[in-house]
């Protein structure tokens, strides 16, 4: 909050100025209120101050009975049950305990700064949770905060944000498999067996498709055109198995498919046997679980001689499921002479389903910046010997 001078000039050439009130509402918003004198100012700011002193708003309870207020507010907005589940537990988990028992109206800065260095703080050197933990967990505070008309006490206050130099790339071959492990995984599904036949289908799709896990779990067999080659994301399955529509409207899309995965999809459904909506359904049709799904990677994994070892020494899959959209899109940005597509970033964000581009690029956008440099000792010649 401040009184600042504002002078400007007018098209005629005019002087004026002003004096403006700066300082965030109960909203949480921004206000800019100009007045011809600095008096009249400064009485509005004093005034401002004061509300924030006394904790002026719409909710006089506690912390906790404004939290449970908010997430009655997201219930009847209809969230989704696993980000409902995720505010849970950063109210149960993460916020300090005191927190709760507080009235609003006592909040003020030094709160929530307390909150701040509580989110963030050590134990024998090493940080209680991860920044991006702590990042998470600080908006949902001030979300709360903001449905409580509080949220200018926070004004003053750093938000947190995740260290830029802590951040790694994702890697192929740790973190996004290679074209030769994704081959051998193709070699280890093949047979005639139904179990074979939908681990195959399930490969290819995730990833020569890109789909989300959910995305997978909740697609429909109307949905795959196999005589257009092509397949429409239209709808997603939560991990509580509850259909639902896409992660965002960006998520509804149509992807291309190959012959292999063409191929691939038919051979699965004629192995499938009883027709069942869902093209990865269970035996009874209903929809799979998120960890069925993965432990029946496993033995395919073990086949193709992807396994590594956890912290207690047993094997499991090198991958996981998401390892096969990266893929998807590192071998969409990938040059054509190293086995890729090498289609353009907003091909890629589209076949992806990504809100924006700078989504796209903020993930893989160092995989789009692989260039030839054979021509670096000419061009530098050219300009050099001129």
């Amino acid at each position: 909050m401040s009184v600042r001078k504002r002078t400007w000039k007018t098209a005629s050439g005019e002087t004026r100025t002003v004096f403006v009130c700066d300082y965030f509402n109960s909203d949480g918003k921004r206000v800019h209120e100009s007045f011809p004198t600095q008096a009249e100012a400064k009485r509005r700011h004093a005034e401002v101050v004061l509300n924030v002193r006394n904790g002026t708003n719409s909710f006089t309870g506690t912390f906790a009975e404004a939290a449970a207020d908010w997430m009655e507010h997201l219930k009847a907005d209809k969230r989704e049950r696993a980000t409902l589940d995720a505010y849970e537990q950063h109210l149960r988990l993460h916020l300090p305990a005191w927190l709760g028992r507080l009235k609003i109206r006592k909040f003020n800065e030094n709160v929530i700064k307390e909150v701040r260095k509580h989110l963030l703080k050590e134990e024998n050197g090493n940080p209680v949770r991860s920044r991006r933990q702590a990042g998470k967990v600080w908006i949902t505070f001030k979300s709360i905060l903001k449905h409580a008309r509080i949220a200018h006490v926070a004004a003053g206050v750093s938000n947190i944000a995740q260290d830029p130099r802590a951040k790694r790339r994702l890697e192929v071959g740790i973190d996004v498999p290679t074209n030769d492990e994704i081959r051998r995984l193709f070699l280890a599904t093949s047979g005639d067996a139904p179990a074979r036949k939908r681990m195959r289908a399930l490969l290819l799709v995730a990833a020569f498709c890109g789909l989300r896990a959910s995305e997978i779990r909740g697609l429909r067999w109307a949905d795959v055109k196999l005589e257009a080659a092509e397949l429409q994301v239209t709808q997603r399955a939560d991990r509580y198995k509850q259909i639902g529509h896409p992660k965002s409207p960006s998520s509804r899309r149509t992807i291309p498919l190959s012959p292999d995965v063409v191929k691939a999809l038919r051979e699965w459904r004629i192995a499938q046997g009883r027709q069942h909506p869902l093209v990865f359904a269970t035996k009874r049709g209903a929809v799979e679980s998120h960890g069925n799904m993965l432990r029946s990677l496993q033995p395919v994994m073990r086949d193709a001689g992807l396994v590594m070892k956890d912290k207690t020494g047993q094997l499991k899959a090198k991958y996981a499921m998401h390892a096969f959209r990266h893929y998807f899109a590192s071998w969409c940005i990938s040059p054509v002479n190293r086995g890729g597509r090498g289609l353009s970033p907003k091909i890629v964000q589209e076949w992806l389903g990504h809100s924006t581009i700078a989504m796209t690029l903020d993930v893989y956008g160092h995989l789009f910046k692989e260039v030839d440099h054979t021509e670096l000792a000419t061009s530098t010649a050219s300009v050099l010997q001129s």
